[in-house]
């Protein structure tokens, strides 16, 4: 079951359940694909003609050539994706993504940011396997600018630590989840791009979390400017004669109720 499941997802690709599907479960791993799984149903409605799950493609794909898919979330670091891999799927991935790493290529994936006025480029962060001692030059000017690896690495661990809790939270305290990635965010990104783990999972989560504080704050707008719409009415209704107030047409008690603006499926 672990191993065949898919992790079911609404609209903003938070994570609500698990799905099965046994023709997609025949879809083997890349950390490259060429296709992705998606829900495009955005309603617990049924609606006619829309499938649960859907295999779409993203890149080109010839007569013949593999259909992959990501087991795995593909903006986390290689070794971390190597892990979840091993021990949830059982196997090692030989992709092209995971070999790359060989070539002397920087991921941006688990980069840091140059340190010399003026370069953009990236310095390869140390695998956790390996020691921090060892020079490291900028893909860019080809010079060592880290003078303070030992902190940003400090600084990653607890955005790691961060995210998880946030991430925890998200559903349940997003307050708290929003003051974990507000506080984080800054820290992290004086020293990464925004593409390095855990940046970019804690700036998509707070992205979320921000999207659910507009549509909370847009619905509370809502329902005061109504009110103030009710509150008005009812003054100017009030101060006309009796004989002007048909009271078939003007229920204010009914619109100030609980359901009012709620409708029945």
């Amino acid at each position: 079951f672990t191993v065949n499941s898919f992790t079911l997802t609404n609209p903003s690709l938070t994570s609500i359940g698990v799905a099965i599907s046994p023709l997609a479960a025949l879809i083997n791993h890349s950390c490259e694909p060429n296709a992705v799984v998606v829900f495009p149903r955005s309603s617990t409605v049924p609606q006619p003609g829309s499938d649960p799950l859907e295999v779409v493609a993203i890149k080109d794909i010839a007569a013949g050539e593999e259909i992959l898919t990501s087991y795995v979330d593909i903006s986390l670091p290689r070794h971390l994706r190597i892990k979840e891999l091993q021990e949830r799927y059982m196997f090692t991935c030989t992709c092209t993504a995971c070999s790359r790493v060989k070539d002397g290529t920087v991921d941006p994936r688990e980069a840091m940011k140059c340190e010399r006025p003026g370069c953009s480029g990236l310095i390869p962060l140390p695998a956790p396997d390996t020691k921090s001692g060892k020079k490291r030059v900028c893909s860019t000017c080809k010079q060592e600018s880290i003078s303070n690896l030992d902190d940003i690495l400090d600084a990653i661990r607890l955005g790691e630590e961060a995210l998880e809790r946030a991430s925890t939270l998200e559903l349940e305290d997003p307050a708290s989840a929003y003051r974990y990635t507000s506080n984080m965010i800054p820290l992290l990104s004086c020293h990464v791009p925004v593409t390095t783990h855990p940046l970019l999972a804690l700036s998509r989560l707070h992205l979320s979390l921000l999207i659910s504080k507009l549509a909370s704050a847009v619905e509370d707008l809502g329902r005061s400017l109504a009110d103030e719409s009710i509150n008005s009415n009812s003054s100017s209704v009030a101060r006309l004669p009796k004989d002007q107030v048909d009271e078939k047409d003007i229920q204010f008690e009914e619109l100030r109720s609980p359901n009012w603006g709620s409708s029945s499926v």
